[in-house]
């Protein structure tokens, strides 16, 4: 994924399949590593993962049309 520039709320898919948004970024002696907000994930089980773990790009926060998982809330 060298290739892209990853930044916060893009979505994601990981190696493993899942999918996920890019929450927060951080900068170590390893490279950049991306906190990653899963679905049915508590805040606290959130991973911080690699770009080597990412597969793909499934929508850039810099795109300026809705994200492919936006839910629809209906007020009561």
């Amino acid at each position: 994924m060298s290739s892209l520039k990853l930044q916060e709320l893009d979505v994601i898919r990981l190696a493993d399949g899942r999918e996920g948004t890019i929450v927060n970024i951080q900068d170590d002696r390893r490279g950049r590593a991306f906190l990653i907000e899963l679905d049915g994930v508590e805040f606290f089980d959130w991973p911080y993962v690699r770009e080597a773990d990412i597969a793909a790009v499934v929508w850039h926060a810099a795109d300026k049309t809705a994200p492919p998982r936006t839910k629809t809330v209906l007020s009561a």
